[in-house]
């Protein structure tokens, strides 16, 4: 088994730890369904404009903008919920049979479709993120597309301010939730990953290191204050389509943990033998994944996890 001295281990998993975990998904959770209440009021807002109405191009496209949200946010939860059981099968399935009595050539079997189910998953989180960054730059150019049109409407100076005022607020506040979520998104994904920042493992004759990504701290503030030019507003929404393109990294997370099973499998199939004991930090796997499966499972739900 090999030696721990000189290194740092991950940081505990306390009671304080999970408290703040449970907050962060309650936010999650929170912020979602103001997003969603905004990007009705602003369908109800082009709806009753005069000058754009219920069947205006403008309208149908923040119709399926907002079809689209909720089909990526979906998504994204299909995702987790499949995350879950993926970290589950390795935690109460992988590692109990790669200590029994099965036949070497079983278990080869059951590690090899098991790492071709890695991949699927690893793939699926990829085209998420991707999808919520490209729906983050449909978002930044909607408002500047509703200014044209009003402009070109041959109506008083006054009545057209008035009526982009009430539109541009309701998109701001539809931004900033936006950018409240994937900011929350990002920092709760990473405090988890920072339980595994560091695992060490001694199987039989071999010695390996994982080091993950180190953790950085997400800002809490939002820097998106009250804007007033097309200029501002257009710098605003880049801002919000980069935060939306950073889904990505809250989904590291899946990934790092597929490249941590990838190593434990591989390990598993240079094997001969099955290994009397694993080294204590991969039994100790299950004491921070545990957390992050039921975190995946209640943001899949849409409630707050049970931790």
């Amino acid at each position: 088994m090999s030696s721990s001295s000189g290194r740092t281990p991950p940081p505990p998993y306390t009671n304080d730890n999970a408290e703040e975990l449970k907050r962060c998904f309650s936010t999650l959770l929170n912020d979602q369904q103001e997003i969603q209440e905004l990007f009705k009021s602003v369908a109800g807002h082009l709806e009753t404009t005069p000058q754009i109405g219920e069947h205006h191009v403008l309208t149908e496209e923040w119709n399926t903008l907002r079809q689209r949200h909720r089909r990526v946010y979906r998504d994204s939860q299909h995702n987790a919920s499949q995350c879950a059981s993926f970290l589950h099968n390795y935690i109460e399935v992988i590692i109990p049979l790669s200590q029994s009595k099965m036949h070497i050539r079983e278990k080869k079997i059951m590690v090899t479709r098991f790492l071709e189910a890695v991949a699927m998953h690893q793939e699926s989180a990829k085209k998420t993120a991707e999808r919520f960054s490209e729906l983050g730059k449909e978002v930044e150019t909607f408002q500047l597309k509703v200014a044209a049109s009003l402009r070109n409407q041959a109506e008083p100076r006054g009545f057209f301010t008035r009526i982009w005022s009430g539109i541009e607020e309701l998109c701001m506040a539809i931004w900033q939730a936006l950018y409240r979520l994937l900011t929350q998104l990002v920092k709760t994904f990473r405090r988890l990953l920072s339980s595994i920042n560091s695992v060490h493992f001694s199987v039989g004759p071999l010695h390996t290191d994982i080091r993950f990504h180190p953790y950085t701290e997400v800002q809490d503030e939002l820097r998106m204050g009250p804007r007033s030019t097309a200029a501002q507003i257009k710098e605003d929404c880049r801002e919000l389509s980069n935060r939306l393109t950073a889904f990505e990294e809250a989904w590291e997370v899946v990934k790092l943990s597929c490249a941590d099973l990838l190593i434990n499998l591989a390990m598993a199939q240079s094997m001969t033998t099955v290994p009397a004991v694993y080294d204590s930090n991969v039994r100790s796997a299950q004491r921070v994944y545990s957390p992050l499966i039921e975190c995946m499972r209640a943001y899949s739900q849409n409630r707050s996890p049970e931790l």
